[in-house]
């Protein structure tokens, strides 16, 4: 049997998001919007396995819907679970966190995990603001300075 590339890009994206969003369905916030773009990706991928579309026009215009639309839903995840994908599974990054200051390693691995520099820049500064009084006043401007200056 011969694959399709969409083919297996649908299984690829349903491996990764299948378990992470369990229970997006029934929310009503951003959460629905991430299930929503899941559903609209795999019918995409569908569409275009069944309909055999070998056009590169065509094809490149799909792919990068495909990755917008996954960047979406990524940033949307690691805002309500504070888990970003890497490699082959979902990362708590909060969780690594725990009990550390923030440091210069941990937002280059933050921005260098994240999908998109602007959901890095959103996320490490709300960690920031939550660590707020934990830091010294002068470690947290050089790192709301760093952050900024890394994700610009």
């Amino acid at each position: 049997m011969e694959n399709n590339k969409y083919d297996l890009q649908r299984r690829v994206l349903a491996a990764k998001y299948a378990d992470i969003l369990q229970g997006f369905e029934e929310a009503r916030d951003d959460r629905r919007i991430a299930w929503n773009c899941y559903q609209q990706i795999l019918t995409a991928c569908e569409a275009m396995r069944d309909s055999g579309v070998e056009n590169n026009f065509i094809c490149c215009a799909v792919n990068k819907d495909i990755r917008e639309q996954e960047a979406e839903i990524d940033e949307i995840i690691t805002r309500f679970t504070g888990k970003v994908y890497k490699g082959a599974r979902w990362v708590d990054i909060r969780e690594k966190m725990k009990g550390k200051k923030f440091t210069y390693d941990y937002v280059d691995c933050v921005i260098g995990i994240m999908v998109s520099k602007e959901a890095a820049r959103k996320l490490l500064r709300e960690q920031l603001y939550d660590m707020r009084n934990e830091l010294t006043r002068e470690h947290y401007f050089d790192m709301y300075e760093y952050i900024n200056a890394r994700t610009a």
